[in-house]
């Protein structure tokens, strides 16, 4: 018996569909039984999901309830019952994580924009809207030519 065939029967199950983020795009929606609880969603250990995936299940007060995966440990250990994969979720995706270094980073939610300077930090719990991808790359651009500028001097 599965994870969710051993522990649905005492805890209950729900029909979650998982809707594919950034990190493994190019899957098809699906929709998997899980264990819903109040901070995670537990599946048996072959389902594929992903941290920026996007779940949904039905609310008992009515409606749907929509969050995004933002942590997933695979459980593989132990006999087949007790394998699985727990998925702590929040109400918003998660940030993806800057690169290392000194650099400049650029974040653009609706009029508001966010710049770090010299390998400083944001952190964002929105993405960026639709329409605004480009002036956020063009703001990087142009702060990668000031950037490469540093240190150079002006000689007639």
């Amino acid at each position: 018996m599965t994870f969710i065939q051993t522990f649905g029967k005492t805890f209950g199950t729900k029909r979650v569909t998982v809707t594919p983020g950034a990190e493994a795009p190019g899957r098809n929606v699906e929709v998997f039984d899980g264990l819903v609880q109040s901070k995670s969603v537990d599946f048996n250990v072959d389902t594929p999901i992903y941290e920026g995936d996007q779940l949904t299940w039905d609310d008992p007060r009515g409606g749907q309830q929509h969050v995004y995966a933002t942590h997933v440990d695979v459980l593989d250990a132990g006999s087949r019952n007790m394998r699985h994969i727990s998925v702590k979720w929040a109400k918003t995706p998660p940030v993806p994580a800057s690169p290392s270094g000194n650099g400049h980073v650029i974040v653009v939610n609706g009029s508001n924009v966010n710049i770090a300077l010299e390998g400083s930090t944001i952190t964002q719990q929105v993405p960026i809207a639709a329409g605004y991808e480009q002036l956020a790359d063009a703001v990087g651009r142009a702060l990668a030519l000031i950037e490469a500028t540093q240190g150079l001097t002006l000689t007639r």
